[in-house]
């Protein structure tokens, strides 16, 4: 439903067969981020919770919140 309309409102092509996530070859139920997604993610994180509350990382974060 959400393709659809964004597909229509962004005026691309319907029958278009890509996306920001993508499928494990080892595990089919599993998905992961591209590269570059990724990359923007970790970026994003150091320039905002990492410099705000300096936890390197969401695990970090979670280290120190979880006993």
């Amino acid at each position: 439903m959400m393709r659809l309309r964004s597909e229509t409102v962004a005026g691309i092509p319907l029958d278009g067969d890509s996306t920001k996530v993508r499928r494990r070859d080892t595990d089919p139920h599993r998905y992961e981020l591209s590269p570059e997604v990724s990359s923007a993610f970790d970026r994003i994180w150091t320039e905002t919770i990492g410099a705000e509350f300096g936890h390197g990382s969401y695990a970090d974060l979670v280290a120190e919140l979880v006993p």
